[in-house]
């Protein structure tokens, strides 16, 4: 009986679908401006069927090596113009900055109207966001406040070492452990508490949440494809959606009490994030809650640049397999996100911040020369003095390492925005209005026409040629570029490379089970990241001083 259901269901809506379809297209306006080429798409499904059989990132490359450097496609009835050449990023990024400001709200991000306090779906334009990133960018990312809170980093970064330490010996997955820290790294700046016990399997409340309502965003929806079902929550993604919502909130309401019961008692307060946005909110500045907001939009930022403008291509990613296999197993799979035949759901992701951590240690180990340069000039730095944060701008082969790994693994390979304006001309093409415009960051870092090797890893190209990660020439642009940068840059390149130098100082690094370093897996998942296909196991060896 639920088989007949979801059946006649199914094609009421393939002929919903097919109607309004017609109308668009009868009422649609003519153009003189063509679109960007691209592979013909199908009536209603669109250019689905292409992107069956790799990752999106892989598959935007392959595409653009046949229709060039911008093309167009069909995610169902969504347009999306895909970007793979720095020339044209700068357009997009740099020059007409202002008509790609916004970035499309997948349907469970509506729940709660998450989507209208929420920094990263806001437009550029909007006051909410000029202020809140105002805010961050003050009372957080500024340098007067990352001088404030370097030793909270380095006394946490020093946990991780210690985690370590402990486990000497004995096989460990890194990337759990850097992901535990990070969470604690970054709590303690925001409100001056650990979030997580490294050293303990219980208190991984949030953590577990964190990975949970990622999983989540990255089930497939089929309202993100084809917008006018989104009333229907077919798939109940907003619903769950609102359930997570729920459990940040709380979260975030416990430590809020807390904070202003102590501000209260003791008539001061610990000086931290959290302390500047309730002086905000006693000066009735700011909500509270969008403090909450803020405050679960901060974490998922620092951890997950990105991965909810992935669902956008995940579920085009999922529609193409489901209309490859066309039976009712392969729909009901879909509808309740089990796996599909020969391709499996997308799991959760891991996190910017500890997967690149993850992947600078995996090739380091598959080159051996490479870790063997980085640990020589880590470990003579450090002989001279303890090492701070500030010192490790000084060390080029590492910071060389750290921009290498984000060259060709890039957390966001996808950098995600929307047209906010109608008829925008892109290179002499035209850009329709809420079209997704996607710059394939991957594809730019590995571009043979810019890079020489380009699949190779290579840190010594970066100290033959000085490259910022803000670079203006888009050569090399893993965080963004332009109003959408990523407003946790400047954490980033403070505390990644950081964590990396103790990690290569205190510890030999050796792989288990008589692997060599031609063994260790440097594939790519596309997640909610960019991240190892098979999570990176070493044994931590302390170096003896």
């Amino acid at each position: 009986m639920e088989l007949i259901l979801i059946s006649l269901l199914l094609i009421a809506l393939t002929i919903l679908i097919f109607f309004l379809y017609a109308l668009s297209k009868l009422f649609s306006p003519s153009h003189n401006t063509p679109l960007p080429p691209g592979p013909t798409p199908i009536p209603i499904i669109g250019n689905l069927l292409h992107l069956l059989d790799g990752q999106p990132h892989c598959l935007f490359a392959n595409l653009a090596k046949v229709y060039g450097p911008i093309m167009s496609l069909k995610l169902g009835l969504t347009t999306a113009i895909v970007v793979s050449s720095p020339q044209i990023a700068r357009e997009v990024l740099q020059k007409k900055d202002a008509f790609f400001s916004a970035r499309s709200v997948p349907d469970s991000m509506r729940a709660y109207n998450h989507h209208d306090a929420s920094m990263f779906f806001l437009p550029s334009t909007s006051p909410l966001w000029r202020r809140n990133r105002t805010i961050c960018a003050t009372n957080l990312f500024s340098v007067r406040s990352l001088q404030t809170t370097r030793e909270i980093r380095a006394q946490k970064a020093y946990d991780i070492i210690q985690f370590f330490h402990e486990r000497a010996g004995h096989p460990i997955c890194i990337g759990e452990i850097i992901f535990a820290g990070m969470l604690n790294i970054i709590s303690n700046v925001l409100f001056s508490q650990d979030v997580v016990d490294i050293n303990s399997k219980s208190r991984q409340e949030f953590k577990e949440l964190i990975k949970e309502s990622i999983n989540e965003n990255l089930k497939p929806n089929v309202s993100d494809s084809f917008p006018f079902l989104r009333f229907l929550d077919l798939q109940g993604r907003r619903q769950n959606a609102a359930h997570y919502n729920r459990r940040y909130y709380k979260f975030f309401n416990v430590i809020i009490d807390a904070r202003l019961q102590y501000r209260s008692s003791n008539g001061k307060n610990y000086g931290d994030f959290l302390d500047s946005l309730l002086d905000l909110f006693e000066e009735s500045k700011i909500t509270r809650q969008e403090i909450q907001v803020l405050l679960t939009v901060i974490y998922l930022i620092s951890f997950n640049t990105g991965y909810i403008n992935f669902r956008y291509i995940l579920t085009a990613c999922h529609l193409g397999v489901l209309i490859k296999f066309h039976n009712i197993n392969c729909i009901l799979a879909f509808i309740k996100c089990k796996k599909f035949p020969q391709q499996e759901i997308f799991g959760a992701g891991s996190e910017t911040t500890s997967v690149t951590v993850e992947w600078a240690m995996g090739e380091l180990l598959h080159n051996p020369v490479a870790m063997a340069k980085a640990q020589v000039e880590v470990r003579e730095a450090f002989a001279l003095q303890t090492l701070a944060e500030p010192d490790i701008i000084n060390l080029s082969y590492l910071q060389a390492v750290i921009k290498e790994v984000l060259r060709l693994h890039p957390p966001g390979p996808l950098l995600l925005h929307k047209a906010v304006e109608a008829g925008i001309d892109l290179v002499g093409y035209r850009v329709p209005k809420g079209a997704q415009v996607v710059v394939n960051a991957w594809a730019i870092g590995r571009d043979q026409h810019v890079w020489n090797e380009p699949n190779a890893f290579m840190p010594e190209r970066f100290l033959a040629k000085q490259i910022s990660f803000q670079e203006r020439d888009f050569e090399f642009i893993p965080f963004g570029f332009g109003k959408k940068i990523c407003p946790g840059l400047p954490f980033a390149v403070r505390v990644v490379p950081f964590v990396l130098a103790l990690m290569l100082a205190e510890f030999d690094w050796m792989l288990p089970d008589g692997m060599e370093p031609k063994d260790v897996n440097v594939t790519e998942k596309f997640t909610s990241v960019l991240e190892l296909a098979v999570p990176l196991r070493v044994v931590p060896v302390p170096v003896c001083n």
